[in-house]
Parts: structure tokens; sequence; C-alpha cells
């Protein structure tokens, strides 16, 4: 009976780091993430074009959170940063009396997402490029900047932005009651200052790279196969000896 309690646990120990081989743990890759922003600010100062032409927009943004990987809710939001950016009106397009679209551009933008060390740590950084800005002036102001690449700089350790490598889109999306006139602002200069939220995503077809098995699934296995084969070997050995004792 004492032989076979070493054996069983070899085989145990072996079966688990084998299956530790066979599938590896591997982080969910993220392709879309969603989260909040407690302030933006838009100020826009004159650069001497006609209307909103060549006028400057610095955008900044506080008090951020991603609260969604994957279009699932996070037990605790992720502290996240944006850099303030500052961008050039080029363009201009009319699509109603109060819907304009601005083409605009500038130097990219860093976003880092920062897991406190509770959630695991490891930041990762993404770089948005500019785009245009869609403001439609009404009952409610609503503001949504878009943006692109949005290509992954450098990822987590706690978590996979892998899909992020090839690039992506931003979507902030801003709105404040009562109405305020931003076309306005954008035209005249001035500044305003709200709440927002804003979701990102990965360009489709990326594909992930081979997943190596961690350290202790090697070790787990290999002790547990090791001591399968010296048990056996033991076995073999003491049942060489009785038969040598028989007569």
């Amino acid at each position: 009976m004492r032989k076979t309690i070493p054996r069983i646990a070899a085989i145990i120990m072996a079966a688990v780091g084998l299956l530790g081989l066979a599938a590896p743990s591997q982080a969910e890759e993220i392709t879309n993430l969603d989260g909040v922003i407690g302030r933006l600010s838009i100020e826009v100062t004159l650069g001497g074009g006609p209307g909103a032409i060549d006028n400057i927009v610095r955008l900044t943004l506080e008090e951020a959170f991603v609260t969604q990987h994957n279009n699932m809710l996070l037990p605790t939001p992720l502290p996240t940063t944006f850099s303030t950016v500052t961008r050039t009106i080029l363009s201009v397009t009319p699509l109603s009396s109060s819907a304009f679209l601005y083409e605009v551009a500038g130097p990219d933008g860093l976003m880092t997402i920062s897991p406190m060390a509770a959630q695991g740590g490891g930041q990762a950084m993404f770089s948005v490029g500019a785009s245009s800005y869609f403001v439609l002036d009404g009952d409610f102001l609503s503001f949504l900047l878009t943006e692109g690449p949005g290509m992954l700089l450098s990822n987590s350790t706690m978590f996979d932005y892998s899909p992020f490598l090839n690039g992506g889109g931003r979507g902030i999306s801003f709105q404040q009651a009562p109405a305020s006139d931003l076309n306005g602002i954008f035209a005249g200069g001035g500044t305003i200052t709200g709440s927002a939220s804003f979701s990102q995503s990965a360009d489709a077809g990326v594909v992930g790279g081979p997943v190596v098995p961690e350290p202790s699934t090697f070790v787990l296995a290999l002790i547990g196969l090791s001591t399968l084969a010296g048990v056996s070997w033991y076995r073999c050995r003491g049942r060489s000896s009785t038969a040598v004792r028989t007569p």
C-alpha cells in the first residue's frame, strides 16, 4: 500500500503537468475597450484663418478609467491617462444648419492604461493620431471625436492588448446640457468642459503569436514523470529480487 501512494501521486503530478503543456494559460486578447472621462476640456484659440479654419483646438482629458474589455464590465475600472493634444482645423464641412464636420491635423497623442498593483500592474500605452471632429449643436450639445490608428506601443503584463499592434480607432463622445454653441466656439474661440465616454477597437484579422507554456508547467510535468519512472523501476527491481529468492 505504501508503494502505491507515491505512484498515484506521481501519476497525478504528471497528468496535471501534461494538461498544462497541452493547454497553457493565456490572457484573453482584448479587441475593444470602453471607458469614461470625468473631465473633458475643449479650448479653441484663433489661428487667423477664415471662420474656424486654422484655429487651434486643445483637448484635455482627465479622471479617465477603462470600464469594459470586450463589452464585459471589469470588476474594478482601470486608471487611464491621456496626453493633452493640440490640433489645427484644416477644413469645415456643413452637414446641416447645426451639424459640422471638422477635419483636423496635429501630433499624435498617448493613452496609457495603468492597472493598480492590486489589479496586477503592468502599463499599456497606445499612440493615437488626429482625424476628425463631428459637432452637433441642439437641445443637447454632441461632440464626437474620431481618431486613429490607435497603435499599441507597449503591452500590459496583466492584459493582452496585442490585437492593437496593427492599429485601431478611438471615438470620444461628449454631451452636455443645456446646449452650448460649440460650433461658435470652434469658429470664434472659447472653452467648454464636461464629461465624456470613449471606445477603442482594434483592426480585425490580427492573430496572436504562439503561446509558450510557463516554466512551472514544464517543471511539474518533469517531476511527475521522473517520479513515476522511479517508482516503476523500484517496483520492477523488487519483483526481480523476489524472483531470485524464490526456490
